[in-house]
């Protein structure tokens, strides 16, 4: 055999693929560095803490010195041992006596017409000549098997040539656009180039070799992918034969005839393995986990258990088989319910579920998770049970993370449930919980897919991916069955299992109870989301990290960052590092009644929690009582009125076209009433340990208009600086300090939130950075304090970065709202700097205007079809904003632009309706007799704040008339059925205040006060209603009672306090 792997070229080439702690230091004496200067680049680039340099490199036998030299040999390394991989690849590609190209059997004709197929065939032919010994020994080891050496064969292979094929594409795509423009491809058309480097570069071995050698990470990830996988599935294949006896007698069904081996279910996880179901002849399926399977056992015993005391309806667990370190079980097969009431019976077993798995810790019980079996909910993975609490070596907690730990306290952490317990300015949450979790939902990362497939033009391109479908809810008569309608349902199943655990307490804490039958029991350690490894894994197969080991290292390296808020991890990351080099999701494991965790290779990280997971437990059911019962339930609905819209079918409307209001309050009642809401929101804040932070706990929206239960963020919408905003200002009109001190703590968690989550994602002017500057601005104003001018300035320079990234443009989420804040601190402070902000949002503007029938509109990922219009998602608020930058910079292409997006927004005026088309999901919602709404964000109300604004700095003969038309559009429809600012009675009092004012009509700011009182009336008989499903309350500004609150203030003070729905300029005191 001719080992060309060890030649002079090839050893250098393929050593680049060796990882840092596999490299050998030489010439040390020779070599010259500056120590320092390379330690912080390579921190700068990963994130990784300075100071925790040396700590990191000891993990690898490594100090700053040898570390040095190993960069400095960056792309000629000496290896400390010759690898195993590189002793495969010389296989691979030069042992003679190896079948090229032999009749590889794969599964399905999708993998064996693969145009990549011929890239991977020497790998699948190298891992084909073991397969048939492998059986061979089975079958003397254990006589007669249940599957035939084929169907073995195909599953190995299959799966195998589908993980290939994903760590390939993106270089093989890659070289083919490099091929083409360096001129190398042959061919008449695109296909016949493509064609031509299929076959010059991804057909002979020899040509194989050569482009992995330019790509070595690659060509090792192939080799130890493929190893692992085939290891880890003939590994359940034997367990199989071992146990085919006992699987026999345990478990109803036939499983004599192997047909088929679905290898995909589930991430992997400690060299390559993963769940694989087994499915047979008879129709037989049998599912096995490579985990000890006693806590699944212990779990079923627990749920008999509550049978016995009386559990209605009752539960049927799982069947299931432990084989201490894997285990079998019976398959969960999705079937409909045969009647309504076995829906019912399904949800009062949900909710049951529910209350265990609340008392037993767990976590990560999303749509996956549950398979709805006929009126059985049945949880297929269970080993995310009893998860601890991280620690955490800060003696005193925030007021940020009270609301998150009393979040995580409470039922919502199992996952089950529609909430989220934290949310960054960056969130684009998708419904993933148990019950709520559904397919279609667009995803906040797209997945790669082929464009121009089969040319020389082909590329890989984020799409737009949607979550695919679970069976995670029941179904009758062919339909799914939506949980909206059986909360109560949910509630009482709950309830009565709560209420047995309560009664039967000394029983399930004794010696013998079914809560210490855990206590051995090992489960997994969640210290990450799964979404964070599988980010960087996807990541980590971009060409670039696949040239040299170290790249790859350092991408593995930004793991560090979360050591700045949690020390604990220091002993953590070696771990997930090295399960991240060798392509698997990092894996840890503790048991139940331990203070340690252990990592995938058994390593133990002694006395890493603070208390045993079982402890906790045990304390849990000690407090349980009927306080709790109903705090928890309460808790349940609060999550469960997250998947509603009911404030978009109003359930009542107050026309104040022609009707004479009579009473009218004074200034001092709404005043009143505005304080009344902070001493409410006074009784649900949450302070933190020193009493120097405070924060909620609300239904908020993410920035894809899902709701969310929540701890508060930092940011204007529905985030703690927008309440920080309501008690500044009602601090300033009621002339009561103790508001103000409320204010300045908001501010501190505000703060907390930002270095916590390191910043927002986002430059809005209400979800972002820009929503900072503009409560800053405003702190400023009201407290004279320059340190809250610097810092809104700071906030602004931070928009800066995300200006070319934004997508959203319209005023609510994007440069629009930016351009506004930045301009209004520009008037501020006559910063040249803010200025060009402005300019360069305004810009922004112009590049993405798309060209309609008549005029210009936007696209966004609220609506890709076709440009919005409105005020807060579409075209009046950015035509106002262009109009604001124009009179600033007198740059005509801004005016024009301006009159342009009008245009177009008046070919969407509906005369019969004196409304303007809302053109979200339009179709679906005419189906559901949903009118055009009347509102701030959308609708006649926002477009007469926009045309407002908009004629300060233009008018056309045609704006007097639209805006008469949609006050009295706002008058007739759009008082009823919510309060907020949003879309709610508050919102649209801003259309008769901000008219009255740049009108000059006392008569319109008359009526203002009229309807305002007419609401307060209301909202003393019946209580306020936030912009949130199912008359829940949350605290927030634009939904919520701060924002009632404030609404209440710009009543009470119209001169004195700026309206928020149009970023209203701060009024600075003298």
């Amino acid at each position: 055999m001719s080992n060309r792997l060890s030649t002079v070229d090839q050893t250098a080439a393929w050593n680049r693929g060796l990882y840092l702690h596999e490299r050998a230091i030489e010439n040390d004496a020779d070599t010259k560095i500056d120590e320092e200067i390379e330690l912080e680049k390579w921190c700068k680039q990963t994130g990784l803490p300075l100071r925790l340099m040396e700590h990191r490199l000891q993990n690898d036998g490594l100090d700053k010195r040898s570390f040095q030299l190993l960069l400095a040999a960056k792309h000629s390394p000496a290896a400390r041992q010759k690898a195993e991989w590189m002793d495969e690849l010389d296989d691979i590609f030069f042992n003679e006596h190896l079948p090229i190209n032999c009749k590889v059997d794969l599964e399905d004709d999708e993998l064996k017409s693969h145009m990549f197929i011929s890239f991977i065939r020497p790998f699948l032919d190298w891992l084909n000549t073991g397969i048939a010994d492998t059986y061979r020994i089975w079958k003397i080891k254990y006589g007669r098997v249940c599957a035939e050496e084929s169907v073995i064969r195909r599953s190995i292979l299959s799966a195998v040539c589908k993980n290939l094929l994903a760590l390939a594409e993106r270089v093989l795509v890659y070289e083919l656009n490099l091929a083409r423009m360096e001129g190398r491809l042959k061919g008449d058309t695109p296909e016949k180039r493509f064609e031509y480097f299929i076959a010059e570069y991804a057909e002979k071995k020899e040509s194989i070799s050569q482009l992995l050698s330019k790509y070595p990470l690659l060509a090792r990830i192939m080799v130890e992918t493929a190893m692992r996988r085939k290891n880890a599935i003939c590994e359940g294949i034997e367990r199989l034969f071992a146990d085919y006896d006992s699987i026999q007698h345990s478990f109803s069904g036939d499983f004599s005839h192997l047909t088929h081996l679905n290898t995909g279910s589930g991430d992997l996880h400690r060299n390559g393995r993963s769940v694989m179901i087994f499915e047979f002849a008879s129709g037989s399926r049998l599912v096995y986990k490579p985990r000890s399977l006693g806590v699944d056992l212990h779990f079923n015993q627990l749920l008999f258990w509550l049978n016995e005391k009386g559990a209605t309806p009752s539960f049927q667990p799982l069947h299931t088989m432990d084989c201490t370190s894997y285990g079998w079980q019976e398959f969960a097969e999705a079937r409909e319910c045969e009647t309504l009431e076995q829906v019912s019976h399904f949800y009062q077993r949900l909710g049951g579920c529910i209350a265990v798995l609340h008392m037993l810790y767990a976590t990560d019980m999303h749509m996956e998770n549950m398979i709805a079996s006929g009126e059985f909910p049945q949880f297929i993975d269970l080993e995310s049970l009893f998860q601890n609490i991280q620690p955490t070596d800060e003696d005193e907690f925030t007021a940020l993370q009270r609301t998150s730990e009393e979040l995580s306290q409470s039922v919502l952490r199992t996952g089950i449930l529609p909430a989220s317990l934290f949310k960054s300015g960056s969130f684009r949450s998708i419904e993933l919980s148990g019950i709520g979790g559904h397919g279609g939902q667009r995803l906040p990362r797209g997945k790669y897919k082929y464009e121009n497939i089969r040319t020389d033009k082909m590329r890989l391109v984020k799409g737009s991916g949607f979550s695919k479908g679970a069976k995670n809810r029941p179904s009758h008569n062919g339909n799914e069955i939506s949980p909206e309608d059986y909360i109560d349902d949910i509630a009482a199943g709950f309830e009565r299992v709560y209420l047995i655990f309560m009664r039967h307490r000394e029983e399930l804490l004794s010696s013998e109870g079914p809560v210490k039958a855990f206590q051995h029991d090992t489960v997994r350690s969640i210290f990450r989301h799964t979404q964070s490894y599988s980010t960087m894994l996807e990541a980590g197969l971009h060409p670039d990290y696949l040239r040299n080991g170290l790249d790859r290292v350092r991408l593995f390296d930004y793991l560090w960052r979360i050591v700045d808020t949690n020390d604990k991890f220091l002993e953590l990351i070696p771990s997930e590092t090295r399960d991240l080099l060798q392509g698997d999701i990092p894996y840890f494991y503790s048991k139940i009644n331990s203070l340690s965790a252990w990592d995938s290779d058994g390593k133990e990280i002694q006395n890493f929690y603070h208390i045993t997971v079982l402890e906790r437990v045990l304390t849990r059911i000690k407090m349980f009582s009927r306080e709790d019962c109903s705090k928890q339930i309460r808790y349940i609905r609060t999550s469960m009125a997250t998947m509603l819209k009911r404030w978009d079918l109003k359930q009542y409307r107050n026309d104040f076209s022609n009707v004479k209001i009579g009473h009218q309050h004074p200034p001092e009642e709404f005043v009143k009433q505005a304080m009344m809401i902070g001493d409410r929101l006074l009784e649900a804040a949450y302070w933190g340990d020193k009493k120097e932070d405070v924060s909620w706990i609300g239904i908020g929206a993410s920035l894809n208009d899902r709701w969310l239960f929540t701890p508060l963020d930092a940011t204007l919408y529905d985030g703690v600086l927008g309440v920080a905003l309501f008690y500044a200002y009602l601090a300033e009109i009621s002339e009561d300090r103790r508001y103000a001190e409320v204010a300045e703590a908001a501010v501190k968690s505000a703060e907390d939130f930002l270095h916590r989550y390191n910043g927002l994602g986002s430059l809005s002017a209400f979800h972002g950075y820009a929503s900072i500057a503009y409560v800053y601005s405003h702190l400023w104003a009201l407290w004279k304090e320059e340190k809250y001018i610097r810092k809104a300035a700071d906030a602004i320079g931070e928009c800066e970065k995300w200006i070319e990234k934004d997508q959203m443009f319209d005023l609510i989420g994007g440069s629009a709202g930016t351009l506004l804040v930045a301009l209004r601190l520009y008037h501020l402070t006559k910063s040249d700097k803010l200025l060009q902000v402005a300019v360069q949002c305004g810009e922004h503007l112009l590049a993405n205007a798309a060209e309609q029938k008549a005029g210009c509109g936007w696209t966004s990922p609220v609506d890709k079809s076709r440009a919005l219009i409105g005020l807060s998602h579409g075209t009046a608020g950015i035509a106002w904003a262009l109009a604001e930058l124009y009179t600033a910079t007198k740059d005509t292409r801004f005016l024009e632009c301006s009159k342009q997006a009008i245009s177009y927004e008046r070919t969407m005026f509906i005369p019969e309706e004196g409304n303007w088309a809302d053109l979200r999901y339009r179709e679906e919602r005419k189906s559901l007799g949903i009118t055009n709404p009347v509102q701030w964000c959308h609708g006649a109300a926002g477009i007469a704040l926009g045309r407002l604004m908009t004629m300060q700095h233009w008018r056309d003969d045609k704006m007097k008339e639209e805006l008469e038309t949609a006050i009295q559009t706002t008058l007739r429809e759009g008082f009823g059925g919510s309060h907020c600012q949003c879309h709610g009675d508050f919102g649209n009092l801003e259309v008769l205040l901000l008219a009255s004012d740049v009108l000059k009509d006392e008569k319109l700011k008359k009526n203002a006060m009229q309807i305002g009182s007419a609401i307060v009336e209301e909202a003393m008989d019946k209580g306020w209603c936030c912009g949130i499903p199912q008359n829940e309350e949350t605290p927030s500004l634009m939904l919520g009672l701060s924002g009632i609150g404030y609404g209440l203030l710009r009543l009470a003070a119209p001169e004195k306090v700026p309206p928020v729905v149009v970023l209203g300029t701060p009024l600075r005191r003298e």
